[in-house]
């Protein structure tokens, strides 16, 4: 309660039974009341206390309106706990992904785009796969390896072709003799193996490799955005 130094006792004894009376009432509206009627009745005398207090209530008639104006203060309660629920101790944070064109992107360039911009396009696309967020190891392994391998295979079957002699494609030495043949036999065929395997097999692995993608981003997608 405020205190004042020119309070009477009367005065005290007033403000004493409006407090009694406010017991349940928002602790603000509480103290603004209070501290309204100290003023009130501060620096007057007993005579004047009395014939203050009659003009503003009684203690029961100052304390009704504020009663049915006011709130009543909630009752106390434990404070909530701030420890999280044990399972958030295990939730990790959502993974993040790649977006859908980096996706699209990557594996047509790991797969085809050392065919349009020679070597320097399949290394972009090794790079581009190497950093991405969403594919497996073993999705990044047989991405890099899908173009080497188609060319590499396409050569094997050739690797020891036969050959031959013409005059346009031998050097003669100093006696006029052929040195030796200069192209193999199955040039032709050999370009049109590795063409049939990059058209049949590198469509199949970017295919494959966005479709990876898409299913790896459902199946970690949260329930509430499925």
């Amino acid at each position: 309660m405020p205190t004042h130094a020119r309070l009477t006792g009367e005065a005290y004894a007033y403000l004493d039974r409006v407090r009694t009376l406010l017991t349940g009432v928002d602790a603000e509206v509480a103290d603004a009341l209070i501290t309204g009627l100290a003023e009130e009745l501060d620096g007057l005398g007993e005579d004047e206390t009395r014939a203050r207090i009659r003009e503003i209530g009684s203690p029961e008639e100052v304390t009704a309106e504020a009663r049915a104006e006011a709130r009543p203060s909630a009752p106390p309660s434990w404070p909530a706990s701030t420890t999280p629920a044990p399972s958030s101790f295990y939730a990790p944070p959502p993974r993040q992904h790649d977006a859908d064109w980096y996706t699209i992107l990557t594996a047509l360039a790991v797969t085809v785009g050392g065919f349009v911009v020679p070597v320097i396009g399949w290394i972009i696309g090794v790079v581009m796969l190497a950093a991405s967020r969403t594919w497996r190891v073993h999705h990044k392994v047989i991405g890099t390896l899908a173009a080497p391998g188609v060319v590499f295979a396409g050569f094997v079957p050739f690797a020891t072709p036969t050959v031959q002699s013409s005059p346009a494609q031998t050097w003669p030495d100093a006696g006029g003799a052929s040195l030796g043949p200069l192209l193999p036999e199955h040039t032709e065929e050999t370009g049109m193996l590795v063409m049939v395997l990059i058209l049949a097999i590198l469509p199949c692995v970017a295919i494959w490799l966005i479709a990876s993608a898409n299913r790896i981003k459902r199946q970690e997608r949260p329930a509430s955005n499925r």
